[in-house]
């Protein structure tokens, strides 16, 4: 994935309009679309405001690789992928929203079901 599309998940998934994030940081909207839309791209200065904003990890925004394995939620980059998939469409996004509370026994009930439905 671009760092373009990267800006504008970590953008959308903070939940701001570059307008908001005009206001809050006083970079230009246009600066902001052009660096979404990968016309031009931000300086290491930028990144940094952004990424406090969106209250993201420039390792994320990067892919640059650390060496605690405890940073990453998912075990593959396959199941990543397909989980922000998910969380980039809005009517699956309510899964992100009810796993957030979900107790330990609501996981088990629900690992039970799909044991079931896949007939192990």
């Amino acid at each position: 994935m671009s760092l373009n599309d990267k800006l504008k998940i970590a953008r959308k998934r903070a939940g701001f309009t570059q307008e908001e994030v005009e206001k809050r940081t006083n970079i230009n909207k246009k600066t902001i679309s052009n660096w979404e839309n990968g016309v031009s791209r931000p300086d290491v200065d930028s990144i940094t405001v952004l990424c406090k904003l969106y209250d993201v990890n420039p390792n994320e925004i990067f892919e640059w690789e650390t060496n605690n394995d405890n940073n990453s939620y998912y075990i593959n980059s396959d199941a990543a992928e397909l989980a922000q998939e998910m969380f980039d469409r809005p009517e699956m996004r309510v899964l992100f929203d009810a796993s957030r509370k979900a107790t330990k026994e609501d996981i088990e009930q629900v690992a039970e079901i799909l044991k079931k439905l896949s007939g192990k």
